[in-house]
């Protein structure tokens, strides 16, 4: 179990928040740490516990240490960037932020994924590799080289699998730092063949029961998988058939009048919700409404804008699969039971809402501000959006779908 200690959630902006001033001045040196806006000088907010100057045009946020600053509804902004094409020569595109490229002598080591992996012989297969610092961060480094002991393997990661079955090795080299994926080709298929895999870490599944029944319904005795997770057979209806694929500790899988017959079967792990890996975090308005708020102004602190007292945030993780693999569960989480009021009436009801939903109103977030992003096994990256609302708006919206009547899919 991963634990985020600190949400990076900026709800004014997603970029961070610098200052700015006219010329040279001491906010070069850094923003004030602030509480309140009583600790700001009179030309300035306190947001995300910083003082940042008012401006009214871009020119008064560029100073020598903040030259590409911006002006972005009265505040000054970092420029935010959505690709590296969007930043200047020597720059990549770092959490929104464009900021100086990775050089070879920061990679302290690297990961390549998927690893294991498998691939049909002849075919291709995307590798990726991810450099990480001496703190084992991840680095925006673009200088990665590729080799394969079989087949071959471009400079963008794509692996062309040999026409023959076995094990490979595929070697990234980043910098002075290399690291290496096993991929298991498997050979052409004979008759029908089944290969069971997990989902999560791509390796066979030994022992998977195997079911194959023809297109009346007859179905043949149950056979398990070999060391290399395949089943093969001469034996079925070429015409359309039925496989089934169970294994202890699995979701089972199931292909109903298929005509395929070299089927690949990702399994997915049945893991109790209480078991699950993921992350957690807290969300909060101010330490002084919430002991246990990590800054005196936490990530919901109210903005200039009056009325907003509404918070939502919403969290996820990376897909570890292919989007074809993409359900329901796996893009919003396992969900819970939140019980939603509005201020000032009786309007309430019990709704079932993602464990990464955080909603409140004022100082009240009906116990979801404490988000549970479930993630699976792997490197995950953690994403997150948010911001307050004006309450009159909500209450529009919010109104109807608290009806004791209404239902509400999510």
């Amino acid at each position: 179990m991963h634990r985020l200690i600190r949400s990076a959630l900026s709800l004014a902006a997603i970029a961070a928040l610098t200052a700015c001033s006219h010329g040279n001045s001491p906010q070069d040196a850094g923003p004030t740490v602030c509480s309140t806006l009583a600790e700001c000088g009179g030309n300035q907010v306190c947001l995300n516990s910083a003082c940042v100057n008012i401006c009214h045009a871009t020119s008064e946020c560029q100073t020598s240490a903040t030259p590409t600053n911006v002006c972005e509804e009265g505040v000054c902004l970092a420029p935010a960037c959505g690709n590296d094409a969007q930043c200047g020569s020597g720059q990549v595109c770092l959490n929104g932020k464009c900021a100086q490229k990775p050089v070879a002598s920061q990679v302290a080591s690297c990961d390549v994924t998927p690893n294991p992996g498998t691939v049909r012989a002849g075919s291709t297969l995307q590798m990726t590799a991810l450099a990480k610092d001496s703190d084992g961060a991840p680095l925006h480094f673009s200088g990665t080289a590729w080799a394969t002991s079989s087949g071959s393997i471009a400079a963008d990661g794509t692996l062309t699998a040999p026409n023959t079955s076995g094990d490979i090795t595929v070697t990234a080299t980043a910098g002075t730092k290399t690291c290496t994926s096993t991929i298991h080709v498997y050979g052409a298929a004979i008759g029908l063949r089944v290969t069971a895999i997990n989902m999560h870490t791509k390796e066979p599944i030994k022992g998977a029961k195997v079911m194959v029944c023809d297109h009346t319904g007859v179905c043949a005795a149950a056979v398990a998988t070999a060391d290399d997770g395949t089943f093969s057979t001469t034996s079925f209806d070429a015409a359309s058939h039925d496989v089934h694929v169970f294994a202890p500790g699995y979701n089972y899988t199931s292909f109903v009048q298929t005509t395929a017959t070299d089927l690949l079967v990702p399994l997915q792990p049945f893991i109790a919700t209480n078991s699950r890996s993921g992350f957690t975090s807290h969300l909060c308005v101010s330490k002084s409404d919430d002991p246990a708020c990590p800054s005196p102004q936490g990530e919901f602190a109210p903005l200039q804008d009056q009325g907003e007292a509404v918070h939502m945030a919403f969290f996820g993780s990376a897909v570890p699969n292919s989007l074809l693999d993409l359900s329901v569960s796996t893009l919003v989480g396992p969900m819970h039971t939140v019980h939603l009021s509005l201020p000032g009436t009786t309007t309430a009801k019990d709704l079932d809402l993602p464990y990464g939903l955080v909603l409140g109103i004022a100082t009240n977030f009906f116990g979801t501000n404490d988000p549970h992003v479930f993630a699976d096994g792997g490197i995950r990256s953690l994403w997150g959006i948010g911001g307050n609302i004006n309450l009159s708006k909500v209450v529009g919206v919010l109104t109807p779908l608290l009806d004791p009547n209404a239902t509400i899919d999510v």
